[in-house]
């Protein structure tokens, strides 16, 4: 499932992050581009053309904080060229601090739009990411360090993926409405239980969340205050958030099955957090999210915009030709494999019972496995095949017999269950399938144990 993640995951983590920003200006009313623009990669690549009229950055209007809000997130987005930093540092119970970041970096382009992501793990590690998109598809490369050497891969972008992501970027230019229409579409495209009566598509962003368009309601509701530094306050109870993940658990069983049942209902255990909204001038400055109560986490997360209007996406040299062919030309690259397809049918898999039949057999496979291998015979079978190595690693595929292990006497017992049966899969989920069966005595020191990887 993560392959089918990886690109649209880069673009709705941007979409989600539209609304906070940093002006080049100090405060004034109008965002002035800076001079230099900072490459959002190594400057020994290609760049795309930087604007240089300074864009006409409406105010402000007066009025509620989601409507200042909405303002400022499109004031940004408007200009076209800007880039988003955003760092979220989480400790869990008895584990040390730690702390990711990333980049998104966006350039309007005539012919399209190019988006760069760079992602920094707990370790240090990094990855790159480029996709050009159109509205007839695009293209996608991504870089990393391996070896001591950078490893590229590129990859054509099919038309319906590439369209709808390119809507949605294309459309955070343009307004608020526009935005929001695009990106639901797109999620409605492959969540079959898309709740379209609570976020039409056709709706009107300041409509559909009318709820929280008061600021007496937001006072009552969510503490809203503004702090002396002028930023303004938000308070989200833990009681309210467990009231939503309950409600999504009860009606939207394929977003769950997308984003994740378990992290939300480790939100419920956090506590109240507290989100903090700073404008600077007609865009905004940063939004922080932080736990304010509860012992199960700390989280903290900032979001701040720069180089607003000024940002260059800086295509790696070793690839910059090649990244450039590509967008005009569909055989350059690896073949077009569209995700939003395979996430479509992952879902209607999903609700229709085949991910949890494929999840069952597998689990049961092992748990047989493992109840077999506790026969004092059979685990010293398993014992010698393993041959004093850390591990000893079966790989098996759709269609490999079940009691295939090739340790003699471990299949002829799983035999007794399987018999010639093969393994196959009911859903899309882990096709093709790569199940390593994995014997080891590392814990145990003296007695095998099993148990499984998954397509890693």
């Amino acid at each position: 499932m993560k392959r089918g993640k990886v690109l649209l995951a880069v673009l709705m983590i941007a979409v989600l992050l539209a609304g906070c920003g940093k002006p080049a200006s100090n405060g004034s009313d109008k965002t002035t581009p800076t001079a230099t623009a900072t490459p959002a990669a190594p400057a020994n690549g290609t760049a795309t053309p930087t604007p240089t009229e300074e864009p006409d950055v409406p105010d402000l209007p007066e009025g509620t904080l989601l409507e200042r809000f909405v303002a400022a997130a499109q004031n940004t987005f408007a200009q076209g060229n800007l880039t988003i930093d955003y760092s979220i540092t989480g400790q869990l119970p008895e584990q040390d601090e730690k702390t990711k970041s990333k980049k998104i970096c966006f350039n309007k382009l005539e012919d399209g739009e190019l988006v760069y992501s760079n992602n920094t793990y707990e370790d240090g590690t990094k990855d790159l990411k480029y996709a050009y998109l159109h509205e007839n598809g695009g293209v996608y490369l991504s870089s990393w360090w391996a070896d001591v050497k950078m490893e590229y891969f590129m990859q054509q972008i099919g038309k319906n993926e590439g369209g709808h992501m390119y809507q949605v970027v294309r459309s955070l230019h343009e307004s608020a409405d526009a935005a929001y229409q695009s990106y639901v579409s797109m999620l409605a495209a492959f969540l079959p239980d898309w709740p379209k009566t609570l976020l039409p598509l056709d709706g009107k962003l300041l409509t559909v969340f009318a709820p929280l368009n008061n600021d007496e309601i937001l006072t009552k509701n969510f503490e809203y205050h503004k702090a002396e530094d002028g930023s303004e306050v938000l308070v989200i109870r833990k009681e309210l958030i467990a009231k939503v993940i309950g409600y999504c658990q009860n009606n939207f069983k394929g977003i769950l099955y997308y984003f994740g049942d378990s992290s939300l209902s480790i939100l419920s255990q956090i506590g109240d957090f507290e989100v903090t909204v700073k404008f600077n001038g007609n865009i905004l400055d940063r939004i922080t999210v932080s736990t304010v109560s509860g012992s199960y986490a700390k989280i903290n997360s900032e979001i701040k915009f720069s180089e607003i209007g000024t940002t260059e996406i800086v295509l790696p040299k070793a690839k910059a030709e090649e990244f450039e062919k590509a967008k005009k030309n569909t055989s350059v690259g690896e073949p077009v494999e569209d995700r939003l397809d395979w996430l479509l049918q992952y879902e209607t898999d999903a609700l229709e019972g085949r991910v949890d039949a494929d999840v069952a057999m597998v689990n049961e496979y092992l748990n047989y496995m493992r109840e077999v291998i506790k026969d004092p015979v059979i685990n010293a079978a398993v014992m010698e095949a393993v041959n004093g190595q850390t591990e000893l690693e079966i790989l098996l595929h759709e269609g490999s017999k079940f009691a295939g292990t090739g340790i003699e006497l471990l299949d002829e017992k799983l035999k007794d269950k399987y018999g010639d049966t093969t393994i196959k899969l009911q859903s899309v989920m882990w096709k093709p399938l790569d199940l390593y069966v994995i014997f080891t005595d590392y814990f145990t020191k003296g007695t095998a144990e099993a148990y499984m990887s998954i397509n890693p």
